[in-house]
């Protein structure tokens, strides 16, 4: 008798915890800007301004936000920022990522603009969350355009 009621406590906190992570919205989130922070000999850094919405009714944590920065198809740079963000309950927040790259990205990225006049670019990353449920990795993306000399 005492194993039925173990198990049976045991799968109403499994399903509590699946309906708990079914009912999370992930963290919608807008590339909202991308500005040259600095460019030199030996590579550039980039700014990626970003706004993360948060839809859910309680507050959530994110202790890790990787990317991945291409310009066109071509990609440019990964990485990750492990700072801890807090995002309110139904709150925005604001990121900058700062994103550098080598010579040779710098290279590849000012061939498309040479070649358009433009440098059309994509990031793309997970972002890793702490919630009331347990830690959940969510991906984010968003894309734009860079035009006149950055």
């Amino acid at each position: 008798m005492r194993r039925i009621a173990t198990l049976t406590a045991l799968l109403a906190l499994t399903a509590c915890a699946s309906l708990a992570k079914a009912a999370f919205q992930s963290p919608i989130v807008t590339v909202k800007d991308v500005k040259v922070r600095s460019l030199g000999l030996q590579g550039a850094t980039l700014d990626v301004h970003l706004d993360v919405q948060n839809s859910n009714e309680y507050r959530i944590d994110a202790e890790k936000v990787s990317y991945t920065f291409f310009v066109d198809s071509t990609r440019i740079v990964s990485g990750e920022v492990t700072q801890r963000l807090t995002m309110e309950e139904k709150g925005v927040i604001s990121l900058t990522l700062p994103v550098s790259f080598d010579y040779t990205a710098v290279q590849t990225a000012m061939r498309y603009y040479l070649a358009r006049g433009a440098l059309d670019y994509r990031v793309e990353g997970m972002f890793t969350l702490v919630t009331p449920v347990g830690r959940l990795t969510r991906p984010y993306s968003g894309r734009g355009r860079v035009e006149g000399m950055p």
